[in-house]
Formats: C-alpha cells, structure tokens, sequence
C-alpha cells in the first residue's frame, strides 16, 4: 500500500517563505509534457496529484492555479523562519506532494521550481519579545502530520542560535526520519 504523500512527505520549509511557479508534468516514457492531467480532477477513478497544504484547522486542500493564472502569477508558502521571526503570528504551511495515479498516466514525472528565501546563516535566530510572547505560541505544532519535526525538537530560543544551526539541525532532524 502506498502513502497519499509517496512524490514528497508532508514537511514544512525550514526558510523564511518559498516562491513557486505552477509545476508542469510529463509522461515518464515520451518525455512530452502533459497539459490536461489537471482535468482528472473530478474523475472517481483518479488520485489527483499535485501540491497539497494543511491548514491550521487540520484540514487538507490541493492548491493549483488554473492554466490562465499559472503564466502570470507566483504561489508563495509560509516557511518556519517567518513563524519564528514573527513570534508566532505566521505559521509555516504543512504541505506534500502526491503523485498521480490514473490508468491514463500510468508513469508520470512532475517538474517544479522552488525559490528559497533565508536569512543570512550567521543571523541570530531568535523570536521577539513583545507581551504574550511564549515558546508555546512560536512553536505551534497542532494537527502537524507524523513526518513533520515539531519546532520545539530543533529550536529552543536561545540566544546563542543563529539561521545556519537550525538549518543544520533541521536537515539532520528529516534525513535521520523513520518514514512509513
């Protein structure tokens, strides 16, 4: 039996916030992009793939634009420097990639583009103090799937911690998972 996530594991982003561009789909055995996958959706016998979020109420949605929209516009996601930074007040986006699955496309490849944005390595990487503040509130980890490291495993609000320690230990934290 495979994962709903089997493409890419539910994870957060360890960055500040991710940049992403539609992601475009090709049959695994001519090589040509394919332009109506995102017409199974609907189809009872389909698994849509695609990028998948998980919001704050636990609850699950596919996130595309449609074909007009993905030429003209950018898709960006929260990461969990931004909910550091911001003491809390955003919360880095649950989200995984789920492959397609459809006797049409039987052997489907899936290209994206991500863009990354950090901090400097050496920037200290600490919340701000400001009343109602506390290490419960930035590292808020309800409803977050098995697979994602909580916050509070990788980071602790100390002063001596900067971006590239908590990087370092977050890549660690998801190489070392046991995934299912």
């Amino acid at each position: 039996e495979s994962r709903f996530d089997d493409w890419c594991g539910w994870h957060n982003d360890h960055s500040a916030l991710t940049g992403l561009v539609q992601a475009m789909y090709f049959d695994g055995d001519s090589a040509e992009a394919i332009s109506d996958i995102e017409q199974l959706n609907g189809n009872q016998e389909a698994v849509v793939g695609g990028l998948y979020i998980k919001t704050r109420q636990n609850e699950t949605y596919k996130v595309a634009l449609n074909e007009q929209d993905a030429s003209t516009f950018l898709g960006f996601q929260i990461g969990e420097t931004s909910q550091i930074l911001s003491s809390g007040a955003l919360v880095a986006t649950p989200h995984a990639v789920v492959n397609y699955k459809h006797a049409k496309y039987e052997n489907v490849s899936r290209a994206a583009y991500a863009v990354f944005h950090h901090p400097l390595f050496d920037h200290p990487f600490v919340a701000p103090y400001h009343k109602g503040v506390n290490l419960e509130t930035v590292q808020f980890d309800r409803f977050l799937p098995d697979t994602v490291p909580t916050l509070k495993s990788r980071w602790n609000n100390a002063s001596d911690d900067t971006f590239g320690k908590f990087a370092k230990r977050t890549l660690e934290t998801y190489y070392n998972l046991k995934m299912g």
